[in-house]
């Protein structure tokens, strides 16, 4: 039996951690902060980015749980609203941070779906259920 040939494309993002705290083109070189406060924070960043999927997956089991609320109590879509756009603004910036730009991309259209959210009423809200739930 032959299997169709798949493309699996792995992308290294580099970590830009010098270049955002020192500026276009620093490096170790370069830099002014003091070498051990650069290795310091890489140390601390490293272990940011091993917990980063389990932030993200619990991030979404919440905003899951939000768009919930959203549906069955009409009274609480604007309170609920505000925080699905906070949380998709941290999703949105943390995602390129950590080197997950899908996760970002995920945040930046999530933070355009609760303005769509408060202008339905109830009905199409549990009709549309589906489609709004992440």
């Amino acid at each position: 039996m032959n299997k169709p040939k798949i493309t699996v494309r792995y992308y290294r993002i580099r970590n830009r951690l010098m270049e955002k705290a020192g500026g276009i083109g620093a490096n170790a070189a370069t830099s002014v902060f003091p070498r051990h406060v650069l290795e310091e924070t890489e140390e601390l960043f490293e272990e940011m980015i091993s917990d980063y999927p389990d932030w993200v997956q619990e991030t979404l089991n919440k905003l899951t749980a939000l768009v919930e609320v959203c549906v069955n109590f009409e009274d609480k879509r604007i309170v609920t609203y505000k925080q699905i756009q906070e949380i998709a603004h941290e999703m949105k910036g943390q995602g390129g941070t950590f080197g997950y730009p899908l996760v970002s991309t995920f945040g930046d259209s999530s933070m355009i779906l609760p303005v769509q959210m408060l202008a339905l009423p109830t009905t199409t809200f549990k009709s549309s259920k589906r489609m709004l739930m992440l």
